[in-house]
């Protein structure tokens, strides 16, 4: 596929003209279609299908990860967790279907830049303040009065997003520190841990937990 369907010397590339009109989708229509004909198109039917099996674990994750959100989530049951979820990604899907790799290039650089600040802010509490799964109590898990408040964790992660705005390069936004390059991630998680640093330790002073 990559010899024939990304030739720059093609004159009249279907491969080319199957992407540009359609994306993957084309791309993979104008190799299996013209040789394999109707079969070709049954198959692309089915790798459509297939996401959806595909999809199936992000779903149940979300109905699992939904519930600890707060009481209130827990009341709902996942099949309707399940069924909002649907419907969610359902209308972002046919919202951006004529433009999906833009928006799901945006989309995974936020998730890279969320999951950053988000490893930072955890591996700095195991490893500095829990000093390892040692300084954990399993039985408090469910516990609201002895886990910590979350101030410390707000804190860092507002100044991680500051340190991504700081550093991040894209298409539709270049932060001032980012003229040469991306350094968003590393901004973000040097921005998240010193203030996990300094926010952690006084919420413990005031709150013991």
């Amino acid at each position: 596929m990559s010899a024939t369907g990304l030739d720059p010397n093609a004159t009249d590339n279907i491969y080319l003209n199957g992407y540009n009109d359609s994306g993957a989708g084309g791309l993979i229509g104008a190799v299996l279609i013209p040789h394999l004909g109707d079969f070709g198109r049954f198959c692309l039917v089915i790798m459509a299908l297939s996401t959806v099996a595909n999809n199936c674990p992000n779903v149940y994750s979300f109905t699992l990860n939904i519930k600890v959100i707060g009481r209130w989530t827990r009341v709902v049951p996942r099949f309707l967790w399940a069924l909002i979820g649907a419907i969610a990604y359902s209308i972002i899907a046919i919202e951006g279907y004529s433009h999906f790799e833009s928006v799901l290039n945006n989309f995974m650089n936020f998730i890279a830049y969320w999951a950053t600040i988000y490893v930072s802010v955890a591996l700095s509490e195991h490893f500095v303040f829990r000093r390892g799964f040692r300084g954990y109590n399993v039985d408090d898990y469910n516990t609201k009065s002895k886990l910590p408040i979350g101030f410390a964790a707000i804190f860092s992660f507002l100044c991680g997003c500051a340190g991504v705005a700081l550093g991040m390069s894209q298409t539709w936004f270049v932060g001032p520190l980012a003229n040469h390059g991306d350094i968003g991630f590393e901004l973000g998680c040097i921005f998240t841990v010193v203030a996990m640093q300094l926010s952690r330790p006084m919420e413990l002073h005031f709150f013991k937990r």
